[in-house]
């Protein structure tokens, strides 16, 4: 019996990459997260009843794969975005777009993602592989070409005629600088993603602040370390409404009792991206709520404790 939409079409891959985790069906993973004492499934059915089949065992294989790993390292970091970028061929919004490892664990990120099915497309393939991508709509304008969303890698390199090795899951592009001038740097909807080589985690900070505010201002970004300061300085600087660590983000994005954010499949970006609200969008939010304001002693703040440092003597007359 099918479980989701284009069941057929989409489960020998699925499967490809449970396997790399352990895992033996998209069944098992259910029974992975039951044992953990929560079902995925029937959280999504519970917040959004007229939800797709494929957003409720999207998130209770994210959150399988989430318990099965322990991202400790490059190889472990590699594996967990591979994973995440490979589900449903990168058609969710929170699939990562691009990553930026820094200088001193490149190499080994490199070579961890190749083991994981990536390739790496460079020279005048890259050309090629752009060329493809990007094409004048019927409109003129130079948009993504349908013909690649939730497209394979071999298929999507067919297209470009290119050559990519046999079992190639991932392509892979280096990001290249200025950003806003290399169109790799833009939303793909398909298995590619754009490698950023930084120097430092301050040089990494810059490149994503820049891809944020190109393409994804108010939406997620994702951060794989165990230093605290890092992790902290995200929270307290990026204009997003969601960091994942240590997470795969096509999962972690959407909320699991692994990371407490509310389960949705609808993604608030607050005034960063032009929404009402920075939440995930749950029962809450469908919730009216009545105010019953009844007289109460004034409680108001003088002007000091309002300003501060900054209050003037006489700032009401002005």
């Amino acid at each position: 019996m099918a479980l989701f939409e284009s069941y057929e079409r989409r489960i020998d891959k699925i499967n490809g990459v449970l396997a790399q985790y352990g895992i033996g069906s998209v069944e098992e993973c259910r029974e992975i997260c039951k044992a953990e004492g929560f079902d995925p499934y029937e959280i999504v059915k519970g917040i959004q009843p007229i939800c797709f089949e494929n957003a409720c065992w999207a998130y209770t294989v994210g959150a399988a794969i989430a318990i099965k790993s322990g991202v400790k390292s490059a190889a472990e970091a590699a594996k967990m975005i591979c994973g995440s970028k490979l589900f449903d061929y990168a058609t969710s919004c929170s699939s990562e777009n691009a990553v930026i490892p820094v200088e001193a664990v490149y190499d080994q990120f490199m070579a961890e993602m190749k083991k994981n099915g990536c390739y790496l497309v460079t020279g005048e393939d890259r050309e090629k592989l752009k060329n493809h991508m990007w094409k004048p709509n019927a409109k003129g304008k130079i948009a993504l070409n349908p013909d690649i969303i939730a497209k394979s890698a071999q298929v999507i390199a067919d297209g470009a005629g290119i050559s990519i090795p046999e079992g190639t899951d991932i392509l892979l592009v280096e990001g290249m600088e200025p950003i806003l001038g290399d169109k790799f740097h833009d939303e793909k909807i398909s298995p590619v993603l754009t490698v950023y080589k930084a120097k430092d985690f301050k040089d990494a900070y810059r490149i994503l602040v820049e891809l944020t505010n190109l393409v994804g201002r108010g939406h997620s970004c994702g951060i794989h370390t165990y230093k605290h300061e890092y992790i902290e300085f995200l929270g307290e600087h990026m204009k997003s409404s969601r960091i994942t660590v240590r997470q795969s983000m096509s999962a972690g994005n959407g909320g699991h009792p692994f990371n407490r954010m509310p389960s949705t499949a609808t993604l608030g970006c607050g005034t960063w991206g032009g929404n009402i609200v920075s939440e995930n969008i749950c029962l809450k939010h469908y919730m009216n709520t009545t105010w019953v304001a009844r007289p109460l002693p004034e409680d108001m703040p003088s002007n000091e404790e309002l300003f501060g440092e900054f209050n003037k003597p006489d700032m009401d007359v002005e």
